[in-house]
C-alpha cells in the first residue's frame, strides 16, 4: 500500500471514529420531539386554559436551536438530526436567523396540539393535564396536587410535576448548549 493510500485509509478511519453514533442521533431525535411536544402543549394550554406562559418555554426552543447549530459545527453528523427541516435550516442560515431545529419542530407540532384541543373541546382539554401546576411546578403543594388527582384518579401527578421542572430547567439554565457534543442533551444520563 502506498503512502497516499495509507493516509487516506487513516483519515477515513479517523473521520468515522469522530462521528456521532447513530444511537445518539436516534436518542436526540426522540428527546427533541418529546421535549418540544411538551413545550407546545404548555404553550397552547397557557393560551387556551388561562395559564401563564413562562419565558423558559421560549428559552427551551431557543436553546435547542442554538445547541443544534453548535453541535453541527462540531460534528456535521448532527445534521441528520434536522434532516426533515434541511431546507428551512438553509433558508434560516441564509437569512441570518437563529431559528433552527427547536423552532421548526415547535412549528410542526403546534397544528397537531391545536387539533387535539379542538377535538377534545376547551373544557375537557383544560382538565386533561395539570396545566397550571406545570406553569409553576415549584409552587405545587400537596393540596393542589391532591385537588387535581381527586378529579383525575390515578394520574401520575408527581411525575408530571418533575417533567415540567426538568423542561423548564432546559430553558432556564443554558450552559449545556455549548458543552461537548458527544450527546445532544448532556443533562440526561442513560441508565
Amino acid at each position: 500500500m502506498g503512502k497516499l493510500s495509507a493516509l487516506i485509509v487513516l483519515l477515513s478511519a479517523s473521520f468515522a471514529f469522530a462521528q456521532v453514533p447513530d444511537t445518539e442521533i436516534t436518542s436526540a431525535m426522540g428527546l427533541t420531539a418529546w421535549i418540544v411536544q411538551k413545550v407546545t402543549e404548555f404553550d397552547v394550554a397557557a393560551e387556551e386554559c388561562g395559564g401563564t406562559k413562562r419565558p423558559e418555554w421560549t428559552g427551551v426552543i431557543n436553546a435547542i436551536d442554538k445547541r443544534y447549530r453548535f453541535c453541527v459545527t462540531q460534528d456535521s453528523t448532527w445534521k441528520s438530526l434536522g434532516v426533515g427541516f434541511a431546507s428551512l435550516e438553509a433558508k434560516s442560515v441564509a437569512e441570518g436567523s437563529g431559528r433552527s431545529l427547536g423552532s421548526f419542530t415547535f412549528d410542526s407540532k403546534r397544528p397537531f396540539v391545536l387539533a387535539e384541543f379542538d377535538r377534545y373541546g376547551k373544557q375537557h382539554f383544560c382538565k386533561l393535564r395539570p396545566w397550571k401546576l406545570w406553569a409553576s411546578p415549584d409552587t405545587a403543594t400537596i393540596e393542589s396536587k391532591a385537588e387535581f388527582v381527586k378529579s383525575n384518579p390515578g394520574f401520575p401527578i408527581d411525575a408530571e410535576i418533575s417533567t415540567a421542572k426538568f423542561i423548564i430547567s432546559i430553558g432556564a439554565n443554558t450552559a449545556w448548549v455549548e458543552s461537548p457534543c458527544n450527546k445532544f442533551f448532556p443533562m440526561i444520563a442513560k441508565k
